[in-house]
């Protein structure tokens, strides 16, 4: 086996070890614990928290876009606290002040499997609309 088997084994180990098995409870973002729809109230309140958070004079400086889309991923650990950001859009200060936006979320309760907090991957799906008044 030579080097580079090597480090793509690793890597799916680790790859494999946030989303190996299915948790018995989401993450919860606060306010949502009494919620019978948990996950549709995390995924609103996280977009309202970015709306609320970004800092829309960045989108005043794109030209000729209706719609701006931009892919948020992260690690939510153990403890509730977001870790290993991705974010993907064709500008780069969007890139700059959404990092800057999600390090401002609060502590998240972690999903859990058999009742131990464990580490989970979140997508999130953002679009802005040029030119309106936020």
């Amino acid at each position: 086996m030579n080097f580079y088997n090597i480090i793509f084994m690793v890597f799916l180990f680790l790859s494999n070890n946030i989303q190996a098995q299915k948790p018995n409870q989401m993450p919860v973002y606060p306010g949502c614990e009494h919620s019978n729809e948990q996950m549709k109230c995390m995924h609103d309140k996280l977009l309202n928290f970015i709306e609320s958070h970004f800092d829309s004079g960045v989108l005043h400086k794109i030209k000729d876009e209706k719609e701006v889309n931009v892919h948020v991923a992260f690690i939510i650990d153990e403890s509730g606290e977001i870790e290993n950001m991705e974010i993907k859009s064709a500008y780069p200060e969007i890139i700059k002040e959404m990092t800057k936006t999600l390090k401002q979320l609060p502590k998240i309760q972690p999903a859990k499997l058999d009742e131990k907090p464990i580490r989970m991957r979140y997508e999130l799906p953002v679009s802005f609309e040029i030119g309106q008044k936020r």
